[in-house]
């Protein structure tokens, strides 16, 4: 106890654990085969909602192997999210998992596909498909003249877009496990905007700004076309 009469303390040890712990377990399909080369990495738990895997994050990763097994090493104490993703973006999650689970089994779902009919584009858009839950997950689709296919994209919601620099137009899409969805997105012309940027506190104008453009659809935010 430090007080006024003993302000100071020394050589002072402290001993720390440190757990390292693992979860392992293995990656199959829809049929319980087992899935190789598929990459697993994992994330804490959140307490409430979906676990947000974020691309710039250094969370623990490896691969399985021939036969689907995977183990995750060095992990503190705690609840995690594992996600297993095949190389076709089939995926499965488990949460929460305890690390120094062992049994964990994650069941890639069936890989689900749009079907985009193109009407009126002057000249050929890309297309692809965004994730609704924020993790700015984007999937690209193969343009073949008038139609586009955006395939091995997991359950969930997505906001379709296809533009080129002239025409855009998009959709909102919600897919089940294995589904194929089709939709149709049509060329609605150009269009310009004009309008003067001012200053929030002052009001006078503002030069030399980027100003850009993104689709949206039912109150999600697309890509930047």
């Amino acid at each position: 106890v430090l007080d006024a009469a003993r302000p100071r303390a020394e050589a002072v040890a402290l001993t720390v654990q440190i757990d390292r712990l693992s979860i392992a377990g293995r990656v199959v399909d829809t049929t319980g085969a087992s899935v190789a080369d598929a990459r697993v990495d994992a994330v804490a738990a959140p307490r409430d909602g979906a676990a947000v895997f974020r691309s710039w994050l250094r969370a623990p990763a490896t691969v399985a192997t021939a036969d689907g097994a995977f183990s995750l090493t060095g992990l503190a104490a705690g609840n995690y999210a594992v996600r297993a993703r095949a190389a076709d973006d089939r995926e499965a999650i488990a949460s929460p998992v305890a690390a120094g689970a062992h049994d964990v089994v994650l069941q890639l779902r069936a890989a689900s596909t749009i079907a985009v009919a193109l009407v009126g584009f002057a000249s050929t858009p890309a297309v692809d498909a965004e994730s609704a839950a924020g993790d700015l997950r984007r999937f690209y689709g193969v343009v073949d003249g008038k139609r586009a296919t955006i395939t091995g994209l997991p359950a969930g919601r997505f906001i379709v877009t296809a533009h080129n620099a002239q025409e855009l137009d998009a959709t909102a899409v919600s897919l089940a496990d294995g589904a194929t969805v089709q939709v149709t997105l049509t060329s609605h012309g150009t269009a310009a905007v004009t309008a003067t940027l001012r200053n929030f506190m002052t009001g006078a104008p503002v030069s030399g700004m980027q100003c850009l453009v993104y689709p949206t659809f039912d109150g999600l935010l697309g890509p930047d076309p």
